[in-house]
């Protein structure tokens, strides 16, 4: 929502001209891995890699019974 001309800095700037938007670092890191990512084709085999890694912890049982015990407690 930084958009220069819509958004929410920007709306909020006609209100209060001095204000100064900043995206997050993780934003920020987001936007900057996506960026290399596009100039780099090996980035995507890595990240498909992370992904699927990722996959496979989330999906694995003691990570289940884990985050389930969690969420029991939560609800609970």
């Amino acid at each position: 929502m930084t958009d220069e001309h819509h958004g929410l800095v920007a709306r909020l700037r006609v209100r209060i001209p001095h204000l100064v938007g900043v995206h997050c670092i993780a934003h920020r890191e987001s936007l900057a891995v996506k960026d290399a990512a596009a100039a780099f084709p090996d980035f995507k085999i890595i990240n498909d890699v992370i992904r699927a890694l990722g996959e496979i912890v989330g999906h694995s049982t003691p990570w289940f019974f884990q985050r389930r015990s969690v969420d029991i407690t939560l609800v609970s």
